[in-house]
Parts: structure tokens; sequence; C-alpha cells
């Protein structure tokens, strides 16, 4: 089907021809043999991931910062939240073109990914942006969507060939059943504004990029939802890419005694049932309609 769709889009675009070779490449499993034939070297990255800021603005249950932002009390320890915060220094935006730089000079070229905490909360996160795609670097952006409204306008415009941004939107259900996770009220409806407002840019410049992508993390707070998170979308006329059903990291027994022995008071986890798990693996998720390509 994704082979499909892309010799669609290629036959309707040429210009997506470079664009679906990148996809190829970095799906091409020799990556993974690398290790065993190059004596203990391996090839160059296929992706970086840059995090700009340990901020986000939103309190998300399942997440250490989002728990964090949450808490009250900053005597609460939160090991990624900490990760992030441990260097002396915050790097300036010159810091980053630098490291830009280095990348550009290379002959490969990865991927660079803007994901991690928000980054749209980075204040000078739209000069970052257009420094990456001058210098010819293809860039993806993953986002809780709360803020792409205000950019909107200036991604459509730096966007001017299919490879250069590519944008995935983290949903995980339709209305207050995402705003009950993300923990702060009207978090969906300003995503799906940031949405609805890049595909009218699009539309006025003759564009059909930048990409929109949707992923929806499965959690116990939402795998009842999934159908009729697919069937909202199919029901609306909005361009979208692709929409993804991810899990969060697997865990046994062993690993949730652990977890909540330490921070079972801030955020417990547990085991899905055997049913639950297979509601999971029987929930029919009906392919997407051309609204949503």
């Amino acid at each position: 089907m994704k082979l499909f769709k892309r010799l669609c889009k290629v036959a309707r675009n040429l210009e997506y021809i470079p664009s679906c070779w990148w996809k190829l490449v970095r799906e091409f499993k020799l990556f993974d043999f690398d290790y065993k034939f190059l004596n203990g070297h391996s090839f160059p990255p296929k992706s970086i991931c840059l995090i700009l800021t340990e901020k986000c603005n939103l309190k998300c249950v399942m997440c250490d910062i989002g728990q964090r932002n949450a808490q009250i009390s900053s005597q609460a320890t939160f090991p990624i939240a900490e990760s992030i915060t441990k260097g002396e220094e915050t790097m300036t935006l010159e810091d980053w073109k630098t490291f830009v730089d280095d990348i550009a000079e290379k002959r490969w070229k990865p991927l660079l990914l803007l994901t991690g905490t928000e980054p749209f909360l980075y204040k000078h996160v739209l000069n970052l942006i257009e420094y990456i795609v001058v210098k010819d670097l293809r860039l993806h952006i993953t986002t809780n969507g709360t803020l792409l409204s205000h950019y909107a306008d200036q991604l459509v415009a730096l966007c001017k060939k299919p490879d250069s941004i590519t944008i995935t939107i983290s949903l995980d259900g339709i209305g207050e059943i995402h705003d009950s996770i993300r923990g702060v009220k009207g978090t969906f409806d300003k995503a799906i504004d940031g949405l609805k407002k890049i595909n009218k840019m699009k539309r006025e410049c003759s564009r059909e990029w930048p990409d929109i992508n949707i992923t929806y993390t499965i959690s116990n707070y939402n795998y009842r939802h999934m159908r009729e998170f697919v069937h909202w979308f199919q029901e609306k006329d909005l361009d979208i890419e692709s929409i993804t059903f991810s899990h969060l990291w697997f865990k046994d027994e062993a690993i949730v005694s652990e977890h909540n022995e330490k921070y079972g008071d801030l955020f417990s986890v547990f085991i899905l049932s055997t049913a639950s798990k297979l509601l999971l693996i029987l929930t029919p998720i009906l392919p997407l309609t051309n609204r949503t390509k």
C-alpha cells in the first residue's frame, strides 16, 4: 500500500522522486547488518535528533516531563527531564547553526528530527528551521500541534520541495479524550486548527507539501478509542499523509513492579489484561479514504 501511494505521488508530481528515494534508503534493512560486515564499524546515522528545549506546555499523564509540569512540589524527580537539563549551559542559536554546518558539510545527508519536548517553544525555532532548509537538509518536526497555527504560513513558505519539511502531529484521541491525556483543555482543537491552517496555506500556494502525519500513542487511557479516531479523520476534509498507531515502551512484570515502587505515587503503570490485549489486536483499523490520502 505504501509503495503504491508513493508511485501515485511520483506519477502525479515528479518533484516527489527525491523524497521517495530518501524514504526508501532510510527503510532499507542493509543498515541493520553494517556491524556484522564492516568489522565493528557502522554506516553514518540515517537521522539525528535535535532536542531544542526541555520545556513543554502540556501535562501528559504518560510522560514524566508532563507530570513534572503538573506537580506543585519541586522536590519530585523526573529522569527524562533531569537528563535533558544536565548541561551547564543552554545551546544558543549560533551553536545549533554550527552543528547544522558540520552536518551539511558531510557527503551523507541525515534526516534531522526536531522532537523530544515541544520544539515550537524554542524562541528561535523558525530561524533554525529556515537555516536547515537553506542548507538543503531534510527536516522532520514532531509537535503536539498547539502552536502550529502561529507558524503555519512560514512553514508552508519555507517548504519549497517535498522533502524539505515534514510534520507529525501527536494526537491521542478526539476532543476530550485527547485533552484529558494531555492535561490541558482545548489542546485537541488547537492542534486541528493548526492542521487546517497549513492545509489552507497549501491550497492558496498551490502546493502539496509539507506532508502532515498523525501519530497516536496507544495507552491504557485511549486503547478503546482507536476505531473512532480513524472514523473521525475519514469524515473530515483534512489533507494528511498518514495515521500511525504506536505503543509506549514495552514492559514486563518486573519493570512494572520496579517503576511503581519508585514512581507509583506520581504516575503508576500496569500490564494490560489478556482481554485488553486481544481487543487491541482485533480492533479493526479501517483503511484511510482518499481524503486522508
